[in-house]
């Protein structure tokens, strides 16, 4: 995980490395070094499509679909 120097932005990179069929996993996210409490929703954003999420939670349901 790397973030901005004095604190922000936090980059977590998730792969698929067997691209033809779609993936699913369940991903862990550190809250307490990111300074977040299990109950606070933060926003992500999929630096590929733009796309944003709220997340809740600890653990996250990622699916990776290449098509």
């Amino acid at each position: 995980m790397r973030g901005r120097p004095g604190g922000g932005g936090q980059v977590r990179v998730i792969v698929n490395l067997d691209p033809p069929p779609a993936q699913e996993g369940w991903v862990g996210v550190p809250l307490g070094a990111l300074g977040l409490t299990a109950d606070a929703p933060f926003v992500v954003r999929d630096l590929l499509s733009e796309e944003r999420q709220v997340w809740h939670g600890e653990w996250i349901n990622v699916r990776l679909d290449p098509a």
